[in-house]
């Protein structure tokens, strides 16, 4: 874990604005990544309607990306539970067979 004077400032530029922002270093790449994702749904929306404000753009950019999140976390869930459902499944199986 990174401790906090690990930090560096970077620059990130969303939907034209520069945002400084202090960083531990071995989150910086990651930070970058998702700073493009961001920029590139927020221009996405701002596509879609040239008087919306930069304000209304990140709220519906924040909604759709947490909505996005909570969907994968789901199927996640849902992953790990036939993961686990199989699992079981063959250990019982193996058990059978090493019983006989």
């Amino acid at each position: 874990m990174s401790q906090p004077n690990d930090a560096e400032a970077i620059s990130l530029n969303i939907l034209e604005r520069e945002y400084k922002i202090a960083c531990p270093a071995n989150q910086r790449q990651a930070l970058l990544r998702v700073a493009t994702q961001l920029d590139q749904r927020m221009r996405q929306i701002k596509a879609t309607d040239k008087l919306i404000t930069v304000d209304r753009v990140a709220v519906l950019a924040a909604l759709t990306i947490a909505l996005e999140s909570g969907e994968q976390d789901r199927r996640f869930e849902a992953l790990s539970q036939s993961v686990d459902g199989e699992l079981k499944r063959l250990n019982e199986q193996l058990a059978n067979v090493a019983m006989n």
